[in-house]
């Protein structure tokens, strides 16, 4: 704001940057966590031309967050593969920033903890020969949150108020949703909450009061490619990009989509905009690779 302006601008242009270098985070997570430089400019170009991250990328608050997410992210899987305690110790500062922004970048922490549960199992060096750096991704997040901590622990209530407004589990959204969805049954309620996040890809329209784009959030010729992309995961998912990519998508799904009021709010959403991207991006990644082999050339 000291450079564009302490008005509405300066304040909207942080977002409009973050926004546009989450772009060129995407591109180094998913090069880095799959080692495919062709994958991670489609994953990237997809996210670019997204109309959902365009906006989100022009609103302050929302964007912000999870450049910080997907930044600590590719941290993390830099510092867990490369055993590079300068890199686990930044994504730590990232991970405290996250913590104190827009709610819904918080789950930064699940998925964190599913990374590294999986990779004590499966990729047991990746912890027992980072044990030191991971130290220092506690410390990392505990320098950047600060004296925030004692307002924290003083206040929880105040920390996690705008969390449990919109959760499904507050009797006052449970109340909104019973007239919502016109029904007395809260398993009714659970259903149109998961028909509609599951379907918010190609069928179901954005319900925030930000962004009045009357599409789902991928077009009928894109979003079979999702469903594609998926499946490869499944079928692979004990690859540690797979893992990451597969948790982060399903967390993001459930926690900031089925379990808020009004699913889907593409504001508590943002996050998953890159991932969907990568899931489209990997059937065009692969689809180019058969071609190859088909022609009996390189591409």
């Amino acid at each position: 704001m000291w450079l564009f302006g302490n008005n509405l601008f300066g304040l909207y242009m942080s977002s409009v940057i973050m926004g546009t270098l989450n772009l060129l985070t995407t591109y180094l997570l998913v090069w880095r966590t799959f080692d495919r430089h062709r994958l991670a400019a489609l994953a990237t170009a997809i996210t670019a031309i997204h109309a959902g991250h365009i906006e989100y990328s022009r609103i302050a608050g929302f964007m912000d967050a999870w450049f910080f997410g997907y930044l600590a992210l590719l941290l993390v899987v830099d510092g867990l593969r490369s055993r590079r305690t300068i890199s686990l110790a930044l994504a730590g500062v990232l991970v405290g920033l996250c913590l104190q922004t827009y709610p819904a970048s918080r789950i930064i922490v699940l998925i964190l903890a599913v990374l590294l549960v999986y990779a004590y199992f499966y990729r047991r060096a990746w912890v027992t020969e980072n044990w030191s750096g991971l130290g220092w991704l506690v410390v990392g997040a505990l320098i950047a949150i600060g004296p925030n901590l004692v307002y924290f622990g003083h206040d929880w209530q105040t920390y996690i108020q705008r969390a449990r407004e919109v959760s499904i589990l507050d009797p006052d959204v449970i109340g909104h949703l019973k007239h919502t969805y016109n029904t007395d049954s809260f398993a009714v309620i659970i259903w149109e909450q998961i028909k509609r996040s599951l379907l918010m890809f190609n069928y179901y329209t954005d319900n925030s009061a930000h962004f009045g784009y009357p599409h789902p959030m991928f077009n009928s010729f894109i979003s079979p490619l999702l469903v594609l992309g998926l499946g490869y995961g499944l079928l692979r998912w004990r690859k540690p990009g797979m893992v990451l990519v597969l948790s982060s998508f399903g967390l993001i799904l459930v926690l900031g989509g089925i379990m808020t009021a009004n699913a889907p709010v593409w504001s508590r959403l943002v996050g998953i905009m890159p991932l969907a991207a990568l899931l489209i991006a990997v059937p065009l990644d692969q689809g180019w690779d058969i071609l190859a082999r088909l022609k009996g050339e390189s591409f």
